[in-house]
């Protein structure tokens, strides 16, 4: 009871508000921008669980090699914390919360650091995007997280966009293609390319 106590307590202290908010509802493209106060596309180098020396509690260790930040400031690799994970026989972990693999490939939405140091994806499940192959060939070319992409592209205001002059006619294309996307994966470089330059038009 006593164990179970203090892990309550350590959740609601020390792990980011918005992880404990357990997001049910789909989060657009625009509000996981504007919450995510890192995005970036990278791959796992290693994700290991282990016992926090200051808090007695499980966490989750993951490293990433980043290849291209599209928010933030980051060096060529990052590493992230968050709470849970199994560690000697004990397995801790917040329903929903991803887990990585080494060699896996992501785009990541994070939130800020929580003062101890833990984050997590933005929306959970949905700030992490994986890459999957677009059925016509064998390379991972489209992204999808964890709810298909539902309502990513939601309210989006296409139009807008469209008519900024700026705009080449391959950016002007992918725009166009996504115009007409409820749900499910997206080519990568159009997603790459939206995601650019709404970070661009927030900053």
């Amino acid at each position: 009871m006593k164990t179970a106590l203090l892990t309550l307590i350590f959740f609601l202290v020390y792990v980011p508000e918005q992880v404990s908010a357990m997001r049910v509802n789909p989060l657009t493209l625009e509000q996981m921008i504007e919450k995510a106060e890192i995005v970036f596309v990278g791959q796992c180098l290693t994700s290991t669980a282990q016992e926090d020396s200051y808090f007695g509690q499980t966490i989750t260790v993951t490293e990433f090699a980043v290849s291209e930040v599209l928010k933030g400031n980051l060096g060529k690799t990052h590493q992230i914390k968050h709470y849970g994970g199994a560690f000697e026989g004990n397995s801790r972990h917040i329903v929903g919360m991803p887990t990585y693999t080494p060699g896996q490939d992501v785009i990541l939405f994070l939130y800020g650091e929580s003062q101890y140091g833990l984050t997590s994806p933005v929306g959970i499940w949905q700030g992490v995007f994986n890459f999957v192959g677009d059925g016509e060939s064998s390379s991972p070319s489209m992204v999808v997280n964890g709810i298909n992409n539902t309502g990513l592209l939601l309210g989006f205001h296409f139009d807008m966009l469209l008519n900024a002059e700026r705009l080449s006619d391959p950016q002007r294309k992918a725009i166009q293609r996504q115009a007409r996307v409820n749900r499910g994966p997206i080519l990568y470089e159009d997603f790459r390319l939206i995601t650019k330059m709404l970070i661009g038009s927030n900053e």
